[in-house]
């Protein structure tokens, strides 16, 4: 079973305690597809497209706070789901008959299927990426590092592994990004009630968290392969479907990322006139740790959710070769325009 977000560490207590978010479901999966119904396209599609996979396996509790502040765990374990099929679907016939193969779902409807080749498996990172950093990154030991050779495809089938996870990730980040307006909908008070808002910020906050990382494991893994496995880096190079839907997924992703930061200076002086503190709080490692502080003075005194996590993994990738990530996008290609880079 692939792993759950780290977003699960998010602290409920504050979030349970509003009357907005209080209260059971009667049904977990049509409380997930309703929502997504109404305000999620991409969890729609997903959704959809897995038929009856049961992804409502992963909301533990039918409280409507669980739902909410889960709602893109589901949606990326349904996305590796729907990765699956579209191997089974879209990869070379010699490739779906030997059970490999790769595939991939870009938001909204782009579907792109591959072959694929053996790859060295991820773990060797631990040998060229110091323990100092290994520790500091909430998601290298639940990818990439680990104690052996795991049944995990982000290790065994390295970069298409890492590919996998990255448009789960991307999928899910833009499925809690949707889920704005369901909060806007659905709040009794308007901006006045601070926790229902928080509990947007705190979710999304930690799938954004997770795109840094995840570009810092494909960059490694790729200078790595290039450094120690050239002949398979000239391969991964020479497969321009898979930097395709890197391309693309990293866009998608930075489209998310810029409309957290527009979202999130809006709701702060949205809020402002109600409260001259704003502060949310997550709980890891049996302590509470402040994530945001607003005092109401301006935009800039915004502390945002996860900014140390997220700044760690930034300034980190900033001393790397930025040739290597470079190099490995299709220039030009967009959502608009990528099946002409398909050929």
């Amino acid at each position: 079973m692939k792993l759950i977000l780290k977003v699960l560490l998010i602290n409920l207590i504050a979030i349970q305690v509003n009357a907005q978010s209080n209260g059971n479901v009667k049904n977990i999966r049509k409380a997930l597809q309703s929502i997504a119904a109404e305000y999620s396209p991409t969890a729609h599609i997903v959704f959809t497209k897995v038929g009856n996979y049961k992804y409502q396996k992963y909301i533990y509790h039918k409280t409507k706070s669980v739902v909410l502040n889960y709602y893109n765990v589901p949606v990326h374990e349904s996305t590796h789901h729907y990765n699956d099929l579209i191997r089974k679907r879209k990869s070379p016939k010699e490739f779906i008959e030997k059970n490999t193969g790769a595939g991939y779902f870009i938001y909204p409807n782009i579907e792109i299927g591959m072959a694929n080749f053996p790859v060295y498996n991820s773990i060797e990172l631990n040998d060229v990426i110091p323990d100092s950093i290994q520790v500091k990154l909430d998601n290298y030991e639940t990818y990439i590092g680990g104690n052996d050779i795991k049944n995990l495809s982000s290790q065994i089938n390295g970069i298409f592994g890492l590919m996998d996870e990255f448009t789960a990730y991307s999928t899910g980040a833009k499925s809690q990004l949707e889920l704005y307006n369901y909060y806007l909908a659905n709040s009794k008070t308007g901006f006045e009630n601070i926790e229902w808002w928080g509990s947007f910020i705190n979710n999304l906050a930690g799938c954004i968290s997770d795109y840094y990382e995840f570009k810092l494991f494909i960059h490694w893994y790729l200078a790595h392969s290039k450094n120690a496995h050239f002949e398979e880096y000239e391969k991964i190079m020479a497969n321009k479907k898979l930097r395709l839907v890197f391309t693309l997924a990293d866009q998608n992703y930075n489209q998310v990322i810029k409309a957290y930061y527009e979202k999130v200076a809006f709701i702060c002086e949205a809020t402002q006139k109600y409260a001259n503190s704003l502060r949310f709080d997550y709980y890891e490692n049996q302590t509470y740790k402040s994530l945001m502080t607003y005092k109401g003075l301006s935009i800039s005194s915004v502390s945002y959710v996860f900014e140390e996590e997220m700044e760690f993994s930034r300034k980190l990738y900033e001393l790397l070769d930025q040739s290597i990530l470079n190099d490995f996008r299709i220039e030009g290609a967009t959502k608009e325009n990528y099946r002409n880079y398909l050929e």
